[in-house]
């Protein structure tokens, strides 16, 4: 029998699908469904609204809160109001304090007690440079973080903006790369985009938020471990 792993603001699924290849029984939860989630079962709620009593009994639980309110694009913004955003880490933390194996995820900005960063060297993504902090409740080794790839092509949400493309012609740069590039250089298998452009699994917006899913199976194996 398969043991459980439950991703909490699972979004499109990259770090579903991560957990998946590790081995784990996947459930999703998000206030939004995904058009095309890959896991096992998807919990259509908002995530502070999971009984404690329902996170216990999961082998093991992640976490991506929304880290909009620290990432360096969004505070780059002129109108930039830090209200608007809510963080809800500290919330999350509490929610999962009794639960012996847990990993939270958000940007280098946010206030996480990190125990573990990741890039996309290790893993072999030698075109990603998506610097991830992870606060985990069990011990992960840290591999190194190698150097930021020349080549190197940033996957954001801002990816799905016109401006963020009609910018970068007038540069006379590359538009956005297609969604398979993205998906590609961010460790997707390659089922999930092998269709394009008639299917991918994620969007521009999704894939943009998603956290890529060599990062999610690293950890999860070593949560599996523990088990």
């Amino acid at each position: 029998m398969k043991p459980t792993a439950l991703d909490l603001f699972c979004g499109g699924g990259g770090t579903t699908i991560g957990l998946m290849q590790a081995g784990f029984q996947v459930t999703g939860v998000d206030i939004i469904q995904p058009k095309n989630y890959p896991g096992h079962d998807f919990i259509k709620k908002d995530v502070r609204d999971i009984p404690i009593d329902f996170l216990l009994g999961f082998d093991y639980v992640t976490a991506s809160p929304p880290c909009h309110r620290h990432s360096i694009a969004t505070r780059s913004q002129r109108d930039f109001d830090r209200e608007k955003y809510p963080c809800y880490i500290e919330q999350v933390r509490e929610m999962l304090r009794d639960h012996p194996l847990y990993s939270i995820e958000n940007v280098p900005l946010a206030p996480l007690r990190t125990s573990l960063i990741l890039t996309g060297q290790p893993f072999g993504l030698k075109r990603l440079w998506r610097k991830r902090h992870f606060e985990n409740s069990f011990i992960v080794p840290q591999p190194s973080l190698g150097n930021r790839p020349r080549n190197c092509i940033s996957v954001t949400t801002s990816m799905c903006s016109n401006n963020h493309y009609y910018r970068r012609k007038k540069l006379g740069l590359q538009g956005r790369p297609p969604l398979w590039v993205c998906l590609s250089i961010m460790g997707y298998p390659r089922w999930t985009w092998k269709h394009y452009p008639k299917w991918t699994l994620l969007n521009y917006h999704e894939v943009g938020n998603s956290v890529p899913p060599p990062y999610a199976r690293y950890i999860a194996e070593h949560a599996k471990a523990y088990l």
